[in-house]
């Protein structure tokens, strides 16, 4: 019995005098970094989860930048953040 030769695989060569073809790149930048993001907000004390677009941007957060805002505008008022229990 003798082993089995592969067969030859077929390359495609550019033919001559052919523009080189770009060397393909990373679809997305690679310094976004982990999507999502977390971080905490120093003068809140809480979590909050970053969302971002291909361009590394943050598209959208939570809690919302709205929701932030009031956070702080109650914090100003001297008002106690409550958490619900959950049932």
């Amino acid at each position: 019995m003798q082993p089995i030769a592969p067969s030859p695989i077929p390359v495609a060569r550019p033919a001559a005098g052919a523009p080189a073809a770009p060397a393909p790149g990373p679809a997305t930048p690679a310094a976004i970094g982990p999507n999502p993001s977390l971080r905490i907000d120093p003068a809140l004390n809480i979590l909050v989860v970053e969302f971002r677009g291909h361009d590394g941007s943050v598209t959208r957060t939570a809690p919302t930048e709205q929701e932030l805002r009031d956070y702080r505008a109650a914090q100003l008022r001297g008002e106690e953040r409550s958490v619900t229990p959950a049932a």
